[in-house]
């Protein structure tokens, strides 16, 4: 039987499911022993589990097989996880980094509610800020005293609305990589935010070149974007500063989800290129396909992305 050790605003969700795989949680905080109704222990643990420091998913810390038994479980039961192995595969205890996008986040906020009460996206929110944890945490101890959740969605709402997309905000765009990296794309403007929809626009500021699409890039092109909060794709046209429409990338990721003053999700390298005669082509498949290969994906993941290109693709009024 695995042992797992398990800290961090997850917490309460993957030791619900870790048991339920046959796992046992050791360590466990007061509130886990409270919510799960286990026994306080203190034996020592196989694996151990906490936050990322930017809370958008965990590190695993362990035994080689042990941790390869967590991985396979988190592939099993969660859609869109990401992981990186940090150390090499002959050592005996390894380092994996797991992003947990915005599926995984809604999966483990459906695993959570069945133990104790939960706001919609709490994995999301306390990503947000301290300050947005707590709230999130006050929020769900007014649930616990009995207060209507509808009530209590209405205040926690009526708090952080101050934090979401307005019209001519500017908001950052946080853009994940397989390999690990974040870049933050420039600050754009929001057009508009209206019923999860998201359209925002950036003024280009270097020379290049467009890749795939086999156009130059020049300052001042404006590139006009859309897209929907939980969907896996975000269209972006490409215009000169003259108003020519040079071309639009179709960017596939994980669910586009809100942050503090922006939006995030994992690039998941696959694009399609939309041309000025809008014929369509894919590019950089074979970066997905090795990522499957690498384990850095999951199948289930894999196929959701095929699905939703072959979705646009067949969707003409797209762009």
């Amino acid at each position: 039987m695995v042992k797992v050790k398990v800290r961090g605003i997850y917490s309460t969700a993957l030791s619900k499911l870790f048991i339920e795989n046959g796992f046992k949680i050791v360590q466990p905080s007061v509130e886990i022993v409270r919510r799960l109704n286990l026994d306080p222990n203190e034996e020592e643990f196989d694996v151990e589990i906490r936050d990322r420091l930017d809370r958008n998913g965990v590190i695993v810390i362990g035994k080689n097989e042990t941790a390869k038994d967590v991985v396979k479980v988190l592939k099993e039961n969660l859609d869109d996880p990401i992981f990186r192995f940090l150390t090499a595969p002959h050592l005996v205890n390894c380092i994996i980094d797991i992003i947990l996008p915005l599926y995984s986040k809604r999966k483990l906020d459906e695993m959570r509610k069945t133990v104790t009460p939960t706001l919609d996206d709490h994995h999301l929110f306390k990503t947000w800020s301290n300050e947005i944890s707590s709230y999130v945490e006050q929020a769900e101890k007014l649930l616990e005293i009995g207060y209507p959740l509808e009530s209590v969605k209405q205040l926690f709402y009526s708090v952080i609305e101050r934090y979401l997309p307005r019209e001519n905000d500017r908001m950052r765009i946080l853009h994940y990589k397989l390999n690990g990296q974040v870049y933050e794309l420039g600050t754009a403007t929001v057009k508009k935010f209206f019923d999860d929809r998201l359209e925002y626009s950036r003024i280009i500021r270097s020379n290049g070149y467009y890749d795939g699409l086999e156009v130059e890039k020049e300052q001042n092109d404006i590139a006009e974007s859309f897209t929907e909060i939980g969907e896996m794709y975000i269209v972006t046209k490409y215009y000169s500063s003259s108003g020519r429409f040079k071309g639009a990338y179709i960017n596939f990721g994980t669910g586009v989800e809100l942050i503090l003053n922006g939006i995030r999700y994992v690039d998941l390298e696959i694009d399609l290129c939309v041309y000025p005669d809008n014929s369509v082509k894919v590019v950089d498949e074979e970066k997905l396909e090795e990522a499957l290969a690498k384990g850095i994906v999951s199948e289930k993941l894999y196929n959701m992305v095929k699905e939703k290109i072959d979705f646009i693709i067949s969707k003409s009024s797209l762009i």
